[in-house]
């Protein structure tokens, strides 16, 4: 891969990460803070099962 062609593709992620920040929902991003806190959780809960 030629530098041109990571910097190509740099661009594009970045524009298309602003696209998605700009038309986040509220409903979308509360679901993505509990997706943390969900794993905690779950990680808790394996490691009470293992015992």
């Amino acid at each position: 891969m030629s530098v041109a062609t990571t910097k190509a593709s740099f661009s594009k992620l970045k524009i298309i990460k602003n696209y998605l920040r700009n038309t986040m929902t509220q409903t979308r991003s509360c679901s993505l803070a509990m997706i943390p806190t969900e794993k905690k959780i779950g990680e808790q809960f394996w490691l009470c099962n293992q015992s």
